[in-house]
């Protein structure tokens, strides 16, 4: 009876691993160092106020030495990819390999599996060795047992990904530094590209609106930057991680039907499939073009000018170090050809958006046929992924609806606003809900909120409107960990006892606040911030003003005065009429040079300090008079407010006779 053959060769195995093994070593002895190993230093270190702020800090195996970890996976998969092939971007090697009686498949198989097992075993023993660790050594505090399993699902599963990704980069070149170059220029093209088109968009058209969380809607499309993030948040989103799965599994499928038709004489030119060239040569100009359109759109303001230069030496850029990579030699300056169809297409697509040649600009729906309309202060609004932005409640009135539709036709006849930020300046996002079905999106910065008052106070002062723009305070879904109270000097922290009181005297005062009461943040006489679970990294809060009575005497009646009450401290109070250069000095310098001005009100006397506080509760937005206090050292600006003359006390009248 004849014996079966073994479908792996011994030698090829052994000729793999001389080339590849040295990474996997690497990468073992990395890990080990990575996390075993500072595990073990953690736990048998002398604790101290440090070491217990960095166990409390530490959730998971992606806290201990996460910058490290994310290092590891971004660079050993590739290396794994590009030394497991290396022979096949190399002449001579390529010869001799492809001259052995060995089938192609049986060539990819044994190369592929020896470089992915360099990536995979180092994880594997590293995740037993953490689980072993879990069950022999006292590591609750920094890790748990299960902490083990969604680590090494996660390490191998992106590894697995970047690792069968390079393989497939090097199946159309013919150079390893090009395979190495396009494996992350691929992984994260998907994200760039979009970034790239959004942002040149929202220079170009105004009003234009990729829609609210944009940016981490389409970092999934990244498995760099979504592993990045994932470290980070803590958060591992696991249908994308099997979406990974499933594309590594692909990539592995097409790299082998590559490595088939792949000619062997190939090795050594950049590009080996000649379909390819001009597709490489098109998309790095594009990169490039829109790259330089960016940059220079953003550090010269968004000028049209400088916009189209950039486009145009982005692309003549791009151009040209693509015909060097693919001719392999700088003397590329008789390929014009190409860049001129190239540019002129481009110039009648930018033409079209400049012009607004489809109307998009200024196209503004009837109020008639509008259902329903969702605007929202993003100033004020809270990034939280787990809302729904689409889902928030809709405005139906029709009085405000036409209002709405007014103001955006008064933002299109006002023209393009600069991004000058003022202390009313805001963003404002309005979406759009026709009885035909289909939405419009728009996204407009307002330098001045006041300016655009006679539309924006209804609005403002709309229930609807202010849920949505601070809807982490309304909720049912807001889990807060702690409530801290911020003033130019002091914090505190509320108790469990008092949270849910002072979050329903919040929600009342913003709700019953004014207009002008909602945009002045400045004169606000305290900040509170909110710290919710599992957030490290923004917490909402909200600025109140003398005006929310129900917040501020419940924190008195709590016994926060030294919050609330600005006569309890060594104040000093000055008064003056609002001219830009006096304001500069109250904002913007100590209070000893303020003094210095002329015609400057100043007063530490408690009777006159008790009732110019006292204007604070009945303060005009659009005051001429700006009252501000200093702390206890002078120079530790407390608040600030206007008022107009008419409500000015006799003795500061008095003095400016």
């Amino acid at each position: 009876m004849q014996s079966r053959t073994f479908y792996f060769k011994k030698e090829l195995l052994k000729q793999s691993f001389r080339t590849t093994g040295w990474i996997g070593i690497a990468y073992f002895i990395a890990l080990t160092i990575i996390l075993p190993l500072q595990v073990v230093m953690d736990i048998s270190a002398e604790r101290d106020e440090y070491n217990t702020y960095y166990f409390e800090r530490v959730d998971d195996l992606f806290d201990i030495n996460g910058p490290l970890q994310i290092i590891t996976i971004l660079t050993v998969p590739f290396l794994a990819g590009i030394f497991a092939f290396r022979y096949i971007q190399v002449k001579g090697s390529a010869d001799f390999i492809h001259s052995l009686p060995l089938s192609r498949n049986k060539l990819f198989h044994h190369h592929f599996l020896v470089g992915y097992a360099m990536v995979v075993i180092p994880v594997i023993v590293t995740g037993l060795i953490l689980y072993i660790m879990s069950n022999t050594m006292d590591v609750e505090e920094l890790f748990l047992q299960r902490d083990v399993g969604v680590w090494l699902f996660f390490t191998v599963i992106i590894v697995s990904l970047m690792y069968s990704f390079t393989v497939l980069a090097g199946g159309i070149t013919g150079v390893s530094a090009i395979q190495g170059m396009l494996s992350y220029i691929f992984l994260i093209f998907p994200v760039g590209i979009v970034y790239l088109i959004f942002f040149n968009l929202e220079m170009l058209l105004s009003g234009f609106s990729p829609g609210y969380l944009w940016e981490e809607n389409y970092s999934g499309w990244s498995p760099i930057v979504q592993s990045v993030f994932f470290f980070e948040s803590g958060e591992i989103d696991y249908n994308v991680m099997w979406i990974y799965a499933v594309i590594a599994v692909i990539c592995y499928l097409i790299a082998l039907v590559l490595y088939r038709c792949r000619p062997v004489e190939a090795a050594s030119q950049t590009l080996i499939f000649h379909y390819l060239k001009p597709i490489f040569k098109i998309g790095v100009t594009f990169c490039f073009m829109l790259l330089f359109g960016t940059y220079f759109g953003m550090v010269q303001e968004q000028y049209i000018g400088w916009i189209t230069f950039g486009y145009i030496f982005g692309a003549l850029l791009g151009y040209l170090i693509a015909e060097m990579l693919i001719q392999k030699t700088w003397r590329v300056f008789g390929e014009w050809k190409g860049f001129f169809i190239y540019i002129g297409i481009s110039l009648l697509v930018l033409a079209s958006l400049v012009f607004d040649w489809f109307g998009y600009e200024t196209r503004v729906p009837q109020a008639g046929e509008v259902e329903g309309i969702q605007i929202i202060d993003f100033v004020s609004y809270y990034d939280d992924p787990s809302v729904e932005f689409d889902e928030l409640p809709k405005i139906e009135d029709e009085k405000l609806i036409k209002l709405i539709t007014e103001f955006h036709q008064e933002i299109i006849d006002t023209g393009t606003l600069d991004r000058d930020w003022q202390s009313d300046s805001s963003e404002i996002y309005i979406n759009y809900y026709l009885d035909n079905g289909t939405n419009i999106k728009r996204q407009y910065f307002i330098p001045s909120v006041k300016e655009f008052k006679e539309y924006l106070k209804p609005v403002y002062e709309n229930e609807i409107f202010r849920k949505n723009s601070r809807h982490w305070l309304f909720s049912e879904k807001t889990d807060v960990k702690n409530i801290r109270i911020h003033t130019y000097r002091d914090d505190a922290v509320i108790s469990n006892t008092l949270e849910s009181r002072l979050m329903d005297a919040l929600r009342e005062d913003y709700l019953n606040a004014s207009f002008e009461e909602i945009m002045a943040g400045e004169e606000s006489i305290l900040t509170i911030e909110f710290e919710l679970e599992d957030n490290n990294y923004y917490s909402p809060f909200i600025d109140v003003p003398r005006s929310y009575t129900n917040t501020m005497d419940l924190l008195e009646k709590e016994g926060f005065h030294k919050f609330t009450d600005l006569t309890e401290q060594e104040t000093v109070m000055i008064a003056v009429k609002n001219e830009s250069s006096k304001l500069k000095y109250l904002h913007e310098v100590p209070f000893t040079d303020a003094s210095k001005l002329k015609d400057v009100f100043v007063t530490q006397d408690l009777n006159q300090i008790e009732q110019i506080v006292k204007l604070e509760k009945e303060y005009d937005y659009d005051g001429k008079w700006t009252i501000a206090a200093f702390g206890p050292g002078r120079d530790e600006y407390i608040t600030s407010f206007t008022v107009n003359e008419e409500q000015l006390p006799a003795f500061v009248k008095d003095y400016f006779k």
